[in-house]
């Protein structure tokens, strides 16, 4: 894409594993939305688990007021 929010992609990965208060140590997983044309990193969050609910809170966390990506439309915490 030429524009800016035009298209955005999505990342997701491992992060680091941080240590509970019971002496356990618990997996993170990173997940991210950059703009393809501009390359601007319009959200990004940890997680404890990589999966459909965590992608779609982290997308309805993302400030899309001020750019369409790719016709997605947000309403009450899930896609529509």
């Amino acid at each position: 894409m030429s524009w800016a929010h035009g298209c955005a992609g999505t990342t997701t990965m491992h992060g680091p594993v941080i240590k509970q208060p019971d002496g356990k140590y618990k997996k993170t997983f990173f997940i991210a939305f950059i703009d393809d044309a501009s390359r601007l990193i319009t959200h990004a969050e940890f997680f404890y688990r990589d999966d459909t609910q965590n992608m779609i809170n982290a997308l309805t966390d993302m400030d899309v007021r001020n750019a369409d990506f790719a016709g997605a439309k947000i309403g009450e915490n899930r896609l529509v």
